[in-house]
């Protein structure tokens, strides 16, 4: 297998890395300093299936590995933050755009804005599989319940989110009046067999504890009852190499699911997929660094230009085809 380096690593690193069999380099995550890699958690194996046999696949910017297991096909960060680290990540400014993620915008903000148009990730594809009249409702992660506040217009009789982050449940509860908990979904001790539809909204691959998470999903929703998901789709790796998104940004992310490894492990639990689909462009966008009037910013920087319009091309050729190669994987589920 040919081992794929970062772009611009130094002579020296790109030798050490080839020489010792392995992407994982300690000296360089900690140059990166998203993560401290004497406080990394090293697994051994695949965070599902518990399988040991799997192949590097690549190395994000932050400097860590993305593994495959070889048997359920999941593909995995190891070594991983462990649970303190990701506590003070999320805990640092990540819904106050001091991460990655929503950069320098407060999340709780943007999603309030996003409601009045209707454009809060996961509605309108929810509201157009679904009939919600009558029906309960759980969201987890669901964070300031932007999702759920919309979703309540739609008729269902309870919503209930989850969120591990107290900022935005609390912000939630006072603008939007809903019944948000700031808890795990372990430690939420949900009724069993109660919720017509759960929806886990790009949360998924934030999980620590995979198996222990689909056992509780199972056990809260109904026989029949369904769930909808929304994560990064590992497949589309495959078409955008080292230019995949999800490389350079959400370092938090532990694991990545294609369609296959998705349906295999919920099957495994009991949870039959129904209907999958791809959407969004996997490639890494460029950024211009400011924005100019008048389109401006397309003569000044036409390098960027053209980057970013090679990659829209290659996406539309690849949608054209049969494979779920776009950035998000969609699936909707069933209990039982």
């Amino acid at each position: 297998m040919s081992l794929e380096i970062e772009d611009g690593a130094p002579a020296p690193e790109r030798q050490s890395v080839m020489a010792n069999g392995s992407l994982f380099n300690s000296a360089l995550v900690d140059r990166r300093a998203i993560w401290s890699s004497d406080e990394l958690v090293t697994l051994g194996r695949c965070i599902y299936c518990r399988e040991t046999s799997s192949r590097e696949v690549t190395r994000r910017r932050d400097g860590l590995v993305i593994h495959e297991c070889l048997s359920c096909g999941l593909a995995y960060v190891d070594p991983r933050p462990g649970p303190a680290q990701l506590a003070r990540y999320y805990g640092e400014g990540y819904f106050r755009g001091e991460k990655d993620f929503f950069h320098g915008k407060d999340y709780c903000e943007e999603r309030d804005k996003s409601i009045h148009a209707k454009a809060v990730t996961g509605y309108r594809e929810i509201v157009s599989h679904f009939d919600l009249e009558g029906k309960s409702v759980l969201d987890i992660g669901c964070a300031s319940g932007a999702l759920l506040f919309l979703l309540r217009e739609r008729g269902a009789r309870e919503l209930v989110g989850i969120d591990s982050a107290a900022y935005p449940i609390n912000y939630g509860i006072e603008n939007y009046k809903l019944d948000l908990r700031c808890n795990s979904l372990e430690e939420a001790n949900l009724p069993a067999a109660h919720f017509d539809l759960i929806t886990l909204i790009d949360v998924i691959e934030h999980f620590e504890d995979l198996h222990s998470v689909i056992a509780e999903l199972r056990r809260v929703l109904k026989p029949g009852g369904h769930l909808f998901v929304i994560t990064p789709n590992y497949l589309a790796y495959s078409l955008a190499k080292r230019a995949w998104t999800c490389l350079y940004k959400d370092f938090e992310h532990l694991q990545y699911f294609s369609e296959q490894s998705l349906r295999e492990i919920c099957r495994s639990a009991g949870i039959r997929m129904l209907k999958s689909w791809s959407d969004s462009i996997p490639f890494r966008i460029f950024e211009y660094p400011r924005v100019y009037k008048s389109g401006l910013h397309r003569f000044l920087h036409p390098e960027i230009v053209v980057r970013n319009a090679l990659a829209e091309m290659k996406f539309n050729r690849a949608a054209a085809s049969p494979s779920l190669l776009g950035g998000n994987l969609c699936a909707i589920l069933r209990n039982g």
